[in-house]
Parts: structure tokens; C-alpha cells; sequence
């Protein structure tokens, strides 16, 4: 992946500013060391500049930069889609749907769709990861309608430093069967911990458990503050997004061709997936 330098928006707009640039980014980030023939691992290749495909000299498959990515079959602009995963990126408490909307002057159907998935990016890219040592906590929000919900946080922690964090939603009606699941796994850590020479000792947890309420005190915030408290259905996506950016920002510079690579490599989710 091509390092970046960090991005201004003055900067963003002058070097991303039509279609075309976007699309050489993009063919840049998913072809590194040039193109590739997914079908038949040919190194060479025509550009069909009329429908913006890449086709292999040898088997005559068209490739596409977009196809099985978040952006696949989009008809917003490209370059519109660039300024909106600067602007996830660009503040720790990322940006709403109406915000997005003014921003990229869309409709807020269109603005809603395009960070849902980006959200989705985000959580596939997480998902490779594995905490191998976590500390958890139980907790609530309340929005402004008034409903609880108890979500889960666990942080990975090396060399006694928090490191990398994941929410776990967990709904009211399986509180009880969780609960119980997060003990009894709790008891299996506690039991291997000496095993692997990571003992916890009282100072240690106190530290830790300062840190899941300082990632406890910034989720709540952020909810409240961009999103309104989140909406109920998707909230486990809103906690995804808090999650994948706490877990970057020692890598802030990156951070912007970081997330379009996962975009690059997460296939799209529609929006009657979303509501159904």
C-alpha cells in the first residue's frame, strides 16, 4: 500500500478533484506492482477508456477497479466518495448522514448508504484481527429515546499498553445468556493467563479498567455528539467505526488510503439489505 502524507482538505481537493485522478488511485492501490490478470495472472493489458475497464491481452477479461467493492455499480462520483472517507477519518467522532449530505451536496438517502458502507469496510478489516488478552466491561447508552443497550468492550493489551479495542453490542433480551458466556469465558482466560506468563496484577487492572472508561466515556460521547445517540438497528456498525479508528490513530498519516483499501476490498451492501 502507498504511504500518504496527511491529507488537508485544501490538499484533498486539489489532488483528488475529478473521476479520473480517483480511478488511477484506486488502480494504484489495488495493483501495487502493476496490473494483474485475475482470471489468468497476465501482467499485460488494454484500458477501454469509454467503460473505464482493463482488459487482459492474453484471456480478454475485463477487469474493473470498482467491481466487488464498496463502490461497485455506484452512481455517485467518484471523487465524492474520496471526500467522504476523508471525512470519516478526518475527526474521531466521524460525521453523520446530514453532515455528508451538506458536505457532497446529496440527498440524505444517498449520504446515509455511502457511510453505512464504509462501515462496512471498516468492520470487515476488523474482523482479521484477534485479541488474544481482554479486558471487558459491561455498560450502557441511552439516546434520546430512552432505550439501554449493553455493549462490551474488550481491549488488547501488550507490554501492559492498551493497544486495540472491539464493542460488542448486546441486546436486552440475551443479557442474561451473554453475561453468563463473558463469565465463564473470563474464568478460561484467568486460568490460561499464568500459562503465558501475563499475570495481572491490582495495579495493572486499575490501569486497564481506566481505559475502558475512557473508550467507554469517548463511544458514549460520540454517539451522542455525531449520531444522535445511533440508531438502534445499526448501532453495532456506529460501534464498529469507533473501534477501527481508535485502533489507527498511531497511523493517522495512513489512515485515509488505509480505509479506501478496505473499501477496495469489501464488497458493496445495498440498501435494501440495510432496512429489510
Amino acid at each position: 500500500m502507498s504511504k500518504q502524507n496527511s491529507l488537508s482538505l485544501f490538499t484533498l481537493q486539489k489532488k483528488f478533484g475529478s473521476d479520473n485522478i480517483c480511478r488511477k488511485h484506486l488502480f494504484k492501490l489495488r495493483f501495487p506492482n502493476g496490473f494483474v490478470c485475475p482470471k489468468c495472472g497476465n501482467t499485460s493489458y488494454y484500458l477501454i477508456s469509454t467503460r473505464n475497464l482493463y482488459e487482459c491481452k492474453s484471456c480478454h477479461y475485463q477487469a474493473s477497479i470498482t467491481a466487488g467493492t464498496i463502490f461497485h455499480k455506484t452512481r455517485t462520483k467518484l471523487f465524492k466518495w474520496f471526500w467522504a472517507i476523508y471525512l470519516c477519518i478526518k475527526d474521531k467522532g466521524g460525521v453523520s448522514a446530514l453532515a455528508l449530505q451538506k458536505h457532497l451536496n446529496i440527498n440524505y438517502k444517498t449520504a446515509w448508504l455511502m457511510l453505512h458502507k464504509i462501515r462496512k469496510a471498516m468492520e470487515d478489516r476488523d474482523n482479521h484481527y484477534y485479541l488474544w488478552l481482554l479486558f471487558e466491561r459491561n455498560d450502557f447508552i441511552k439516546n434520546e429515546k430512552e432505550y439501554e443497550v449493553i455493549f462490551q468492550v474488550a481491549i488488547r493489551s501488550q507490554s501492559r499498553k492498551p493497544m486495540f479495542v472491539k464493542i460488542r453490542r448486546i441486546k436486552r433480551e440475551d443479557r442474561d445468556k451473554v453475561i453468563e458466556e463473558i463469565t465463564n469465558e473470563l474464568k478460561q482466560k484467568s486460568q490460561n493467563l499464568g500459562k503465558v506468563g501475563l499475570e495481572i496484577n491490582d495495579k495493572e487492572r486499575k490501569f486497564i479498567n481506566k481505559w475502558l472508561g475512557i473508550v467507554t466515556k469517548n463511544i458514549k460521547e460520540s454517539l451522542k455528539g455525531t449520531y444522535h445517540g445511533g440508531c438502534r438497528k445499526h448501532l453495532q456498525r456506529y460501534l464498529n467505526e469507533f473501534s477501527y479508528r481508535f485502533n489507527r490513530r498511531n497511523w493517522e498519516k495512513e489512515l485515509f488510503n488505509r480505509l479506501l483499501a478496505a473499501c477496495l476490498n469489501t464488497k458493496t451492501i445495498t440498501y435494501t439489505e440495510l432496512t429489510a
